[in-house]
């Protein structure tokens, strides 16, 4: 059996106050850690900078975590807002968010969605002709001229999101026709982690915008997107997992068929580089006077939370395989429902220190009546049985992990998020309020 332990465990620092957090907030609990997305933040601009000649500007994407702690650090640090309902544009601009740094997504927009977002002078992204002409009616009744970017597939034939080349280039060479409609840029958000794919997008955005530019039309941006990818395990534990993986270390012997990649050879920067070099994409975003837009999810959020689960008990199966049951739902640890697995093994904080070693493999389940109701589908090593009150920590979870997939099944309370603030050598906390 292969151990999968965190890259970085950022919950040993607060190994004393996670046990007082569970008596006062309850279990499960999800811990936010601000200063983390700072460096991250600040790693990121750093890495952009090194290019000279080029504009450019990092947008949060709400999506990743509904946590307001991060929304606002993201707001303070200057970061754009990505939003994709109505509400999460009201709660970004209750917050203090620049109406004109946010920008819209997602297909088939609300009308009322596409209206405040006009009304804010945010940048809309315009996911097909239909919405166009959309979002040109409800700014003429408005009597306000809508921003607006042209999302492209990205050659994703089969994505319900954007809209194919041919059509892109069609209609951004008709849009200077339209008074309540100014061209923004474009955008493309890409499945996958390859940074030579969204190079090639970019070029081939970077051609078109340099055709409308020698016809009058302005192009100000591109939002590519994210897919930096992060590593969560060390490539030890990675390549070690791979070569010994199978069906029988897994819940009824359902192995996932595909994973985030857990370990990634490229850090932050050299998927920046990538991306810019490749192409010389850099010279033509310079020469052209283009802003690039990147909207990372999970590599804005590295290392910027951690999830606890109180353990309720331990059942054998008539098979034979250990059960760790944990009070709450695996809906607060989503990667199973995406037929997946999150593979970083939990730290194990005992009750007491009086526990016996006794090494044992585990799955870890949630306390509700559903069979799948399961936050690891993998066997676990843990060097010594947990026991009723001990407690499950799982680091680097606030990328997507946490609340994607949050109820209320079984009238349980949705977890509480916890924002952990360093000052020195001081730690203060303070719960968020629900959102």
């Amino acid at each position: 059996m292969v151990n999968l332990p965190p890259k970085n465990d950022t919950s040993i620092f607060y190994r004393d106050l996670i046990k007082q957090l569970i008596l006062s907030v309850s279990s499960p609990l999800h811990a936010i850690l601000p200063d983390n997305m700072k460096n991250n933040i600040i790693e990121l601009q750093q890495a952009l900078k090194k290019y000279t000649g080029l504009t450019s500007t990092l947008y949060y994407a709400m999506k990743v975590n509904r946590s307001v702690t991060l929304l606002q650090t993201a707001i303070k640090e200057g970061l754009g807002i990505d939003v994709s309902s109505e509400n999460e544009l009201k709660l970004a601009l209750s917050r203090g968010a620049d109406s004109s740094n946010c920008s819209l997504s997602g297909p088939c927009k609300s009308d009322e969605f596409i209206e405040l977002g006009i009304l804010a002078g945010s940048i809309i992204a315009v996911d097909s002709y239909d919405e166009l002409l959309l979002t040109t009616n409800i700014a003429e009744s408005t009597n306000k001229t809508a921003r607006v970017m042209l999302r492209w597939n990205g050659g994703v034939s089969c994505s319900r999101y954007g809209m194919p080349f041919s059509d892109l280039k069609r209609i951004s060479k008709n849009i200077k026709n339209e008074s309540y409609i100014k061209l923004v840029g474009f955008s493309f958000h890409l499945p996958g982690y390859s940074p030579l794919d969204r190079a090639g997008c970019l070029a081939s955005i970077l051609e078109l915008s340099s055709q409308l530019q020698k016809q009058g039309i302005d192009v100000e941006k591109v939002n590519i997107g994210g897919g930096i990818p992060i590593s969560y395990i060390s490539k030890e534990s990675w390549n070690q997992y791979h070569a010994n993986i199978s069906k029988a270390k897994f819940y009824k012997n359902q192995a996932p068929k595909d994973y985030y990649p857990y370990w990634n050879s490229s850090s932050k920067e050299r998927f920046i580089n990538q991306v810019l070099v490749n192409h010389d994409n850099i010279e033509r975003l310079s020469s052209l006077g283009i802003e690039l837009i990147l909207e990372p999810g999970r590599a804005l959020v590295d290392n910027a939370g951690f999830s606890v689960f109180e353990v309720l008990g331990l059942k054998k199966t008539e098979l034979g395989d250990n059960c760790i049951i944990v009070r709450g739902l695996s809906f607060s640890a989503c990667e199973v429902w995406c037929n997946s697995e999150f593979l970083v093994d939990p730290i194990l904080i005992p009750r007491t220190t009086n526990n016996k070693k006794r090494p044992m493999y585990a799955y870890i389940a949630g306390q509700s009546c559903l069979e799948d109701d399961l936050i690891t589908k993998r066997l676990v090593a843990f060097e010594r049985s947990p026991v009723r009150g001990d407690l499950l920590v799982f680091n680097n979870t606030a990328g997507y992990q946490m609340d994607l997939m949050e109820s209320r099944f079984h009238h349980l309370p949705i977890p509480k998020k916890v924002a952990l603030n360093c000052y020195r050598t001081d730690i203060s906390w303070t719960v968020e309020e629900a959102m």
